[in-house]
């Protein structure tokens, strides 16, 4: 003889009230169903910091902006200067391009002569670096990057020559037997 399901396996009968209860319950999992499975994917993930979202299984998104994206001038560039590049306010220019910063008017005083000089071949290939620093490279030791983040604008600086007595310059340096560059590696840090 074949028994009713609800007897075989203890079950009630259908319309009595466990098995209301039941599609009850039924109903309200599948309304959390989603969110179950939200959470067993680590989409809601209670290792997150606030400025971090959740965009796969493993992979976390930052949300905060990048350092480079803050300040441009922190940006790592490679860059190997073309053949057109001829001179250190070419080279310059060439750096500067992307960046959102543009050279103050070099036309006036010693950045103007540093501007001409030709581009060393050993500076023809930089990187990877950070924008600011390969900028100084350009400058060399005798001067200093001046950044004016308001106006986005960038300029070299002379840095005084120590050792040297008032009005001597490097023409004359040669056979007086003043040094032209300072002793210490750390007289040029100021």
């Amino acid at each position: 003889m074949i028994e009713p399901v609800h007897q075989r396996h203890g079950a009630d009968p259908p319309g009595t009230v466990p098995d209301m209860n039941e599609r009850i319950s039924r109903r309200r999992f599948s309304t959390l169903a989603p969110v179950l499975v939200m959470a067993s994917f680590g989409l809601a993930s209670p290792h997150l910091e606030a400025a971090e979202m959740q965009v796969g299984r493993y992979s976390v998104l930052r949300t905060l902006p990048t350092v480079e994206q803050i300040d441009p001038l922190a940006a790592r560039v490679t860059v190997r200067f073309p053949e057109s590049v001829q001179t250190i306010g070419q080279a310059v220019q060439h750096l500067l391009q992307e960046s959102g910063y543009r050279l103050a008017d070099p036309s006036t005083g010693a950045s103007a002569i540093l501007l001409e000089l030709p581009l060393p071949g050993v500076q023809r290939s930089l990187g990877p670096v950070a924008l600011r620093q390969a900028l100084a490279v350009l400058g060399g030791p005798a001067f200093r990057l001046v950044q004016d983040p308001l106006h986005r604008l960038v300029a070299f600086e002379r840095c005084p020559v120590p050792d040297l007595p008032p009005g001597f310059t490097g023409d004359q340096a040669a056979g007086s037997g003043h040094p032209v560059m300072p002793a210490g590696e750390d007289a040029w840090e100021r």
